[in-house]
């Protein structure tokens, strides 16, 4: 039986959002790990598309039997509630994804305002000079805010720095109906991004996760990443029993970074690998 956790990684992101490395960078890596079924996604952009789309490695990689599949990771809300959903292969260039895209960009604009300002209270240092460029940064997220508080010397790896400064609840995202309906229009699949991230990140229990997953179904989900760098096979077993019952698609990512998240390689989808 072929073993998919050594061929298959559909969670990675680039410089088009927070990553570290570019399209090609991370196709060459693909590449060395002999990966089989490559998924470069971004975060609230489309970049990407047209970055795979004109990289020669990736062609190369095509024509070679690798699976090249590209998408963008929404940040969203339900009901009060933080989540992620990927949307995978759809038509970049539709006028409903142009209109998502341009509405989160807004979104996370407005964001990196209220970020800012939530982190000073919290006694983090950010020049006006270092705001400045960071309004200039087409997709600004968290961590390009935490590499600034860390440059000013605040102590701890981006991600505490994450967790201490920037865990705000207040939510600018897009509503989840709205991306699942724009993403099916435009042609695509929608994929609920590490399930189990929905109780952490809203300090839920797991039930109360599993909720938001029906929930998620209801509203025409397609599938759901089972196989993630940070669960166990406990976890991953009662995903993959969750999504058969009720006929979603079993998705396997890594949610490779780079420095942001050091702990995580491409190619690793499942704890302990």
């Amino acid at each position: 039986m072929v073993d998919l956790t050594k061929l298959v990684d559909l969670h990675i992101h680039t410089t088009c959002s927070d990553g570290d490395l570019s399209v090609d960078e991370i196709l060459m890596k693909a590449k060395e790990k002999r990966l089989k079924f490559v998924g470069i996604v971004d975060h609230d952009t489309i970049e990407q598309f047209d970055k795979v789309k004109e990289s020669a490695l990736a062609k190369k990689m095509k024509e070679s039997g690798v699976r090249v599949w590209v998408g963008t990771e929404f940040s969203c809300k339900i009901n009060g509630l933080k989540l992620h959903l990927i949307g995978y292969n759809f038509d970049h260039t539709s006028k409903e994804i142009f209109h998502l895209i341009e509405k989160a960009q807004k979104l996370r604009q407005e964001d990196l305002f209220y970020k800012v300002e939530t982190a000073r209270s919290l006694g983090a240092t950010i020049t006006d000079e270092q705001l400045e460029k960071l309004k200039a940064i087409e997709n600004v997220g968290k961590p390009h805010i935490a590499q600034c508080i860390k440059e000013n010397g605040a102590e701890g790896s981006i991600g505490e720095i994450i967790r201490k400064y920037l865990d705000s609840k207040k939510l600018l995202r897009l509503e989840t109906k709205e991306v699942i309906d724009a993403v099916h229009k435009a042609g695509g699949i929608v994929v609920i991004a590490h399930p189990y991230q929905i109780a952490t990140e809203n300090h839920i229990s797991e039930g109360e996760a599993e909720k938001v997953w029906e929930e998620l179904v209801r509203l025409k989900a397609d599938g759901m990443e089972c196989f993630y760098s940070l669960y166990d096979m406990e976890k991953i077993k009662h995903l993959v029993s969750f999504a058969n019952k009720r006929g979603l698609i079993i998705t396997l990512g890594s949610d490779f970074h780079g420095k942001t998240k050091p702990n995580i390689e491409i190619g690793m989808v499942k704890k302990g690998k």
